[in-house]
């Protein structure tokens, strides 16, 4: 009994750390393309103020 509790609890963690792995990763690529997106922004409204260079 103690041992398959055991089993249960390192499947348990692996299938933790896969998911705050992934997690993690998307929330880097979000945070990547939110900042790409907003600077974008940005250099169209500083073009549009000051004219292209």
């Amino acid at each position: 009994m103690i041992t398959s509790a055991t089993k249960n609890i390192a499947i348990v963690s692996v299938i933790t750390q896969v998911l705050l792995v992934v997690l993690g990763l998307l929330f880097t690529i979000a945070a990547v393309t939110m900042t790409n997106r907003l600077n974008r922004k940005a250099e169209a409204a500083r073009r549009e103020v000051l004219g292209d260079l």
